[in-house]
């Protein structure tokens, strides 16, 4: 079990069941709320010296209702005279109110403003540009967006999601009047499950990788009994059709950067054919990383499978309408999510999308090319079969590395790497934007990306190095590299890129500590051949000596 967060719930209803879904809903993360004095939200967001600030809580939620927290809006509800610009006004003036007070914690979570929209005396004006209701909420909700946009660890999410989820039972009249509560419990749950995903996307623990079984799961029938011709997939059969909106959907979350692969048992031969051939496929062979289609057991090929992309069990999804083999697989790896599938097909795509463990809060270019990445990956691997000197594989692949300073262009996917990765990370820091950009401010500390290519493609931004320069010593604080391009003199190309950083720094002394989770042996595993001197975790370089790297990768130097 990891070690537990704290967090601040502001608001001007009772909110107590909020923080009752967060604690108990948080077996992976525990946490422990701090709940704002009632309907004090100005008072609260403004004074620092509230109770509530003063346990170093790592986020904050801010959820109200607009009748009760914006006059204007009150008096628009009352159907009485409103000033729309006073009312953007009102907007603007809280917007600054939980800007400032964001300071105080890592993340801030906003829920956007909503109402019932099931009451029927709104009438059909709702829409009515500034004087309406509706139009005015959505012009509100946008006003926060537009000022939340650039403020980095302030994240608006959708009340209005949960609400719908709830149906006409969102709003409960009855436990207003009891103790202040507007919500039914569902709706409570549901914004408990929302922020508890966008607190993991922003840790880095969203899955990354999702593997689909064939028969009866991308399409119907058992391909090897009825042949591809006729499966059920399409069509005007409302089975083949949910089967075929299943396979929009992966694709969606295939374009959005997340991996698909396959272990089906069936014979090979037989299923690509399937999926080559049969012309009402949504998903092509080139949208999946990797397959393992045979008679193997699942859990034997799923191990073998995640050893191939070098990603851990814990990112991994595992989707099979077999009930028996998802208790299989869950049983014999349990670090891996084996969600349960329903019976019916024609819910398959509203339970994939319903997950909420592909939540991401950055999208880089990397993330919509990741597929193409581990493609080019697997095609290198394949190559280096047919070389039997590695030296001279390398030599022959055209190896260029760009390196930069973090910059606004890079910093997302800067971010993205820092909180992702874990076998090659150094110290394991996890950073907000907030605290990278604090950190990078300062003039001691420099992080440099890298960026690799070569003749199978580009690998995009997959190194960070960050260092800091004090007192004549330089410090590496960050090295972190994507296991996408271990080996391919990354690794010493960023420890070059440190050390002549440091001597333009007019350091005599490069070192690194080694901080050692689960998942980053071979961190230390290549400091300890990279010839820094190590004592106790802790590794040196003189940096009056040169790193050696070698002549046959290009260096391409921007900002440095």
């Amino acid at each position: 079990m990891t070690s537990g967060i704290k967090g601040v719930l502001i608001s001007d209803f009772s909110i107590n069941n909020l923080a009752g879904y967060l604690s108990n809903n948080s077996i992976e993360q525990p946490v422990k709320c701090f709940i704002a004095p009632f309907n004090q939200v100005h008072h609260t967001l403004i004074d620092a010296n509230l109770e509530c600030w003063k346990h170093q809580s790592d986020f904050a939620v801010v959820w109200t209702l607009p009748e009760r927290i914006l006059k204007n809006f009150a008096a628009l509800l009352n159907y009485e005279n409103f000033d729309f610009a006073d009312l953007k006004k009102e907007v603007e003036e809280f917007t600054s109110l939980i800007i400032n007070a964001s300071s105080r914690v890592k993340l801030t979570f906003v829920a956007t403003w909503s109402i019932d929209t099931t009451q029927q005396n709104y009438g059909i004006l709702t829409t009515k540009p500034d004087t309406g209701i509706i139009n005015v909420l959505a012009q509100i909700n946008l006003l926060l967006a537009e000022k939340f946009w650039d403020q980095p660890n302030i994240y608006l999410l959708d009340s209005n999601k949960w609400n719908m989820r709830a149906s006409n039972n969102a709003y409960n009249p009855k436990l207003w009047y009891l103790n202040k509560t507007p919500f039914n419990n569902m709706v409570f749950a549901d914004a408990a499950k929302d922020i508890m995903s966008s607190i993991k996307s922003i840790q880095g623990k969203n899955k990354k990788l999702i593997i689909v079984d064939l028969d009866n799961t991308l399409w119907g029938g058992i391909v090897g009994d009825i042949g591809y011709e006729n499966i059920k997939l399409g069509g005007h059969d409302p089975e083949g059709e949910a089967y075929k909106d299943f396979q929009f959907a992966l694709k969606m979350l295939k374009n959005k950067g997340v991996l698909l692969a396959i272990v089906s048992k069936n014979e090979e031969r037989v299923a690509l054919l399937a999926i080559e051939k049969k012309s009402e496929m949504v998903l092509v062979k080139k949208d999946f990383v990797s397959w393992r289609i045979n008679w193997e057991d699942k859990a034997k090929n799923i191990v073998e499978l995640a050893n191939e992309l070098n990603l851990g069990l814990d990112s991994i999804v595992f989707i099979d309408d077999n009930a028996h083999e998802r208790e299989w697989v869950k049983s014999a790896l349990p670090e891996i999510f084996v969600p349960e599938m329903p019976s019916d097909p024609l819910l398959y795509r509203q339970f994939l999308l319903n997950l909420d463990c592909f939540n991401n809060f950055i999208s880089t270019k990397e993330d919509k090319y990741r597929t193409k990445l581990y493609a080019e990956e697997k095609q290198r691997t394949e190559n280096i079969k047919t070389i039997s000197n590695l030296e001279e594989w390398l030599k022959s692949i055209d190896i260029k590395i760009t390196i930069e300073k973090t910059n606004e262009g890079n910093f997302q996917r800067v971010l993205q790497l820092l909180n992702k990765t874990n076998q090659l990370n150094l110290q394991t820091r996890r950073f907000t934007e907030r605290e990278l950009i604090t950190w990078i401010s300062s003039d001691e500390n420099s992080m440099f990306a890298f960026s690799v290519t070569d003749k199978f493609g580009d690998a995009g931004l997959t190194g960070i190095i960050g260092v800091t320069c004090k007192d004549g010593q330089a410090t590496i604080t960050d090295f972190v590299l994507s296991c996408r391009v271990i080996g391919r003199k990354a690794e010493e190309i960023m420890l070059y890129a440190a050390i002549e950083h440091a001597k333009n720094k007019f350091c005599k002394i490069v070192n690194a500590t080694f901080i050692a989770t689960e998942k980053n042996k071979p961190c230390y595993d290549f400091f300890k051949r990279s010839g820094f001197i190590e004592k106790e975790n802790n590794f040196t370089w003189d940096a009056s000596k040169t790193y050696a790297i070698p002549s046959y990768v290009t260096l391409i130097l921007k900002e440095y």
